[in-house]
């Protein structure tokens, strides 16, 4: 390498660690982005820890079933707010137009920026995971078994990368340094409740006017897939202890334990997020079927509500990227190193 090379490339470094020791400052100076990541996630755990402990016994599904919202809650609150503010606060200080006087295009700015904030959303997503370990104690290593981690990975990643490209779009566009917070948690809050992460998911499946909306959310879809891998059939005891709460008795049940437990094994949740001709449902007993059963009739003992169509599982795959493309592309081009 020539002296001017090996010039040229500390200059540069030195550049970008400057850029870095930036981000870093203002990224915890932004504090509702990095603390909101790691206290929402860990206060819902604490609330579906505690409602799994209702009438005298720990039910691990109720907890369980909460994993689409803690991981969504430790990825998307990084992107959408402390990125825009990050961006909005280095704009208004002028900083960002001294640091385009040292020659440091847009794109390379925006880039270091991103890898900034994506190293911080592994560094929430990994203590969120081992906080989810440690409340699941001994039964976490049978519960991570049943996880389609190749499903997960991929909805981790499309959820990082439409809420990246969403808060880099309100940083470039927005102004006022109090605006990220406020527009980041409405986001969220509309987005997640329209994903079924704070209302039930049954409850959004069954209205077409609720679906139609969620079109036009752009975190929905990532937040989709979230909820599509971490669909599982509720354990088989739960509906024989809702039986026994409703009186049957539990010979009366043994009876028709069989015919239940083979319809039981052969219902299939669509978890898998590629198998987009097998839509995701989910699946509610019904004890009304149970009480005309017998052992010899071929009753369903099982009703199915359909949550994720297949037209629908086909854009929660490809809307993320479509809609990171045009994010990131746009704001790119109107890129301003000054809200001056």
């Amino acid at each position: 390498m020539k002296n001017t090379d090996k010039k040229k490339f500390k200059e540069n470094f030195a550049i970008e660690s400057s850029i870095l020791e930036l981000v870093n400052k203002f990224f915890w100076k932004s504090k509702i982005g990095p603390i909101g990541a790691l206290v929402m996630p860990i206060s819902f755990m604490l609330i579906y820890k505690i409602m799994s402990y209702l009438n005298g016994h720990e039910n691990i599904y109720i907890f369980t079933s909460g994993l689409s919202s803690y991981l969504t809650l430790s990825i998307v609150p990084i992107a959408i707010i402390t990125l825009p503010q990050i961006i909005v606060e280095l704009k208004n200080s002028i900083l960002l137009r001294k640091i385009s006087i040292s020659r440091v295009s847009a794109l390379n700015f925006s880039c270091l920026l991103i890898g900034y904030i994506i190293i911080a959303q592994i560094c929430s997503t990994l203590i969120t995971i081992l906080v989810y370990a440690i409340c699941l104690n001994v039964d976490a290593p049978k519960q991570f078994r049943t996880i389609n981690w190749w499903n997960m990975l991929f909805a981790m990643f499309a959820t990082a990368l439409a809420s990246l490209s969403f808060g880099y779009m309100c940083g470039v566009f927005i102004k006022k340094p109090t605006l990220p917070p406020l527009l980041g948690f409405i986001v969220l809050l509309i987005s997640a409740t329209l994903g079924g992460q704070f209302v039930p998911i049954h409850v959004i499946a069954q209205s077409e006017a609720c679906r139609i909306v969620t079109l036009f959310s752009p975190l929905t879809y990532p937040i989709n897939l979230f909820n599509n891998v971490c669909m599982e059939k509720p354990p088989l005891s739960e509906f024989t202890q809702k039986l026994m709460e409703e009186g049957y008795n539990q010979d009366i049940i043994n009876k028709l334990l069989v015919p239940i437990t083979e319809q039981y094994n052969n219902l299939d949740p669509g978890a898998n997020i590629f198998d987009i001709y097998r839509p995701a449902k989910i699946f509610k007993f019904d004890s009304s079927a149970f009480i005309r059963s017998n052992a010899s009739n071929k009753i369903r003992f099982f009703s199915t509500i359909v949550v994720y169509p297949t037209w629908q599982k086909v854009l929660n795959l490809v809307m993320p990227f479509a809609l990171s493309i045009i994010f990131f592309v746009w704001p790119l081009k109107k890129f301003n190193w000054t809200s001056r």
